[in-house]
């Protein structure tokens, strides 16, 4: 990838409210990001910390009282927001070039239409095929995604198959018209991890092969560090740090990005090591402080961080809205360190334990 390569999607100050009668609840509050051809992208963070919203609001998608109240969304250049919400142009993006893998396919699947007559019903209006090639490319992706005996399950309705079936149908559906860009919501949580593991990978093939860009929403850090490119994390309706997959693992900046982290197993932690939650609760997004949302929650704050407005993101590729980098950063070096002492004296254990009188040979 190319510095001078365009985004396919580049979001600008995308602000979603949703209007109740004691406020205005700030979903979504000033998120800018982009995505290159071919590149996956993934999204992480707590429930209700903006990240699907975010995504439907690119579509238009956020139902009343949602409202988008400002920003730009420019995919391929044409910015959706100036799109009415159902107009042509907006409906030829949704399924033609934005594919949508969404969380619950049991609420977006019709339940009296065939699950092949869906798929089809998209690539007709979208790729303008005649009706039997339009079934034969559905039973084909049908196929492609590992649904047994496609042409047969093709005339199933959706209460006929298991919750992953019809996850698989929903992954099919987003790639039938070949788009430029999908967005996958919680795409495998249905899944159980053999499955989830070949879908992923499938999807990445298609991603590499097409150049098609992915956006991945997810909760599950083991795929963002598997099959994400780069990650933008998000707390309370901010991204609060960016960065390539690297980067985030290996060296992260936020303390909200560390705590996430911490809160994980990983195969070279003691068995004594206890994981560590976040403490507290987000903030109320009906009265959002002016300053850092994740100051009451944070191990580092500060009387900066108390009395100043909300930083923003800086730094670069790797960018870290917080006050407090250097100290995160001290705490991280602090538990590399001690996790490769740990590894050495438990080396030497072992070694010790294999040269003792006794020992093995």
């Amino acid at each position: 990838m190319t510095a001078a390569t365009k985004p396919v999607l580049a979001v600008r100050d995308l602000r979603t409210y949703f209007r109740t009668r004691t406020g205005d609840v700030k979903a979504v509050d000033g998120v800018s990001y982009h995505v290159n051809p071919g590149e996956i992208v993934a999204f992480v963070g707590e429930s209700g910390c903006g990240k699907s919203v975010t995504q439907y609001s690119t579509l238009q998608l956020v139902p009343p009282p949602g409202e988008v109240v400002g920003g730009e969304v420019l995919f391929e250049g044409l910015n959706l927001l100036d799109l009415k919400p159902y107009s042509p142009q907006m409906r030829a993006v949704r399924g033609g070039g934005i594919g949508v893998v969404f969380q619950e396919p049991m609420t977006s699947l019709n339940p009296v239409m065939t699950v092949g007559k869906q798929i089809a019903e998209s690539i007709r209006v979208h790729l303008k095929l005649s009706r039997a090639d339009a079934m034969s490319r559905s039973i084909d992706l049908l196929t492609r995604v590992g649904i047994p005996d496609a042409a047969q399950r093709a005339r199933a309705y959706p209460h006929e198959f298991s919750g992953g079936m019809r996850q698989r149908v929903m992954i099919a559906m987003a790639l039938a018209c070949d788009p430029r860009l999908i967005i996958a919501d919680e795409a495998t949580t249905a899944l159980d991890v053999t499955t989830e593991a070949q879908l992923l990978e499938m999807i990445r093939d298609v991603v590499r092969e097409t150049e098609t860009a992915l956006i991945l929403v997810t909760h599950n850090l083991g795929i963002v560090a598997r099959y994400a490119d780069r990650v933008y994390v998000m707390y309370a309706g901010d991204i609060v740090e960016s960065g390539t997959t690297s980067e985030i693992f290996e060296n992260p900046k936020h303390p909200y990005t560390l705590g996430l982290l911490s809160a994980m197993p990983r195969i070279d932690d003691p068995h004594e090591r206890q994981l560590e939650p976040i403490p507290g609760v987000p903030p109320n997004l009906l009265d959002k402080p002016d300053r850092c949302p994740f100051m009451p929650r944070c191990p580092f704050a500060t009387a900066t961080c108390e009395t100043s407005p909300k930083p923003l993101l800086e730094g670069g590729e790797h960018s870290a809205a917080c006050y407090e980098v250097d100290r995160s950063q001290s705490l991280l070096r602090a538990q590399r360190e001690l996790r490769e002492q740990r590894a050495e004296l438990a080396a030497r254990s072992v070694v010790n334990d294999l040269t003792a009188p006794g020992g093995m040979p």
